[in-house]
């Protein structure tokens, strides 16, 4: 699947991150050699980047949020992108 693979690029990309907690669900994601800095709401699914919240997939500093609170990537995929919504469209 696309999203799959896409997603996949960015758990490698997240790798250049660092992700500490702020408070609640809210981290702050900093790049390891840039001084770029974001903030990453889990509960609300934003990132400052605002890749997210358009997309639906989360971006490289979501990814780094994620695994930073040891959860599970997939799951922070927008529901569209699910295969039972995708196959319930096209029927």
């Amino acid at each position: 699947c696309l999203h799959m693979k896409w997603l996949e690029r960015k758990v490698h990309m997240s790798a250049y991150w660092f992700a500490t907690l702020s408070s609640g669900p809210v981290l702050k994601v900093t790049h390891f050699l840039m001084s770029d800095k974001f903030v990453v709401n889990l509960q609300k699914q934003s990132c400052t980047c605002y890749f997210w919240d358009l997309v639906g997939i989360p971006c490289r500093r979501v990814v780094c949020s994620i695994k930073y609170i040891d959860g599970v990537v997939e799951t922070y995929v927008h529901k569209y992108y699910k295969i039972d919504l995708y196959q319930m469209c096209y029927e």
